[in-house]
């Protein structure tokens, strides 16, 4: 699916694109990790999108926490380090998604070279803030859940 087809309001399942059995899931073990974990169509990893002119929010359709940055809830600053966890939280917290080539799609915290990065260049479970790069870890399809 492309951006042009990604609309505010409805529900999308997040899918690694180098690692096509992980799709980003809120943990059912802590409901506070934002993990890569393999789909198996639960409501802990379907994402409802909402866009204003800021960017995108993402909320879990389970508990309707939004996609965050560890420490960073609300986007309250710029100074990411290496190893930042994604997590659910309370507040909404605002990404860009970019498209980057055929239906892969780019999360991105704004203003800040950071983007979703599925751990150990795609290989891990852990949902990281990392520095863009081309790596396919940091790319996401999105399909309608």
């Amino acid at each position: 699916m492309s951006l042009s087809e990604i609309r505010s309001g409805r529900r999308y399942k997040i899918i690694n694109v180098k690692n096509t059995e992980r799709a980003l899931d809120l943990s059912s073990a802590d409901n506070r990790s934002i993990i890569g974990y393999g789909f198996h169509g639960g409501d802990n990893q379907k994402w409802e999108l909402q866009q204003d002119s800021r960017g995108w929010t993402l909320r879990n359709v389970s508990t309707r926490l939004y996609v965050a940055a560890e420490g960073h809830e609300g986007n309250n600053n710029n100074d990411y380090h290496d190893g930042t966890k994604a997590i659910g939280a309370q507040e909404p917290y605002k990404w860009h998604i970019w498209h980057e080539s055929d239906n892969k799609l780019r999360i991105c915290v704004p203003d800040v070279n950071r983007c979703l990065d599925l751990s150990n260049h795609g290989q891990g479970i852990d949902i990281e803030i990392g520095p863009k790069w081309h790596g396919e870890n940091q790319l996401w399809y999105f399909d309608e859940a």
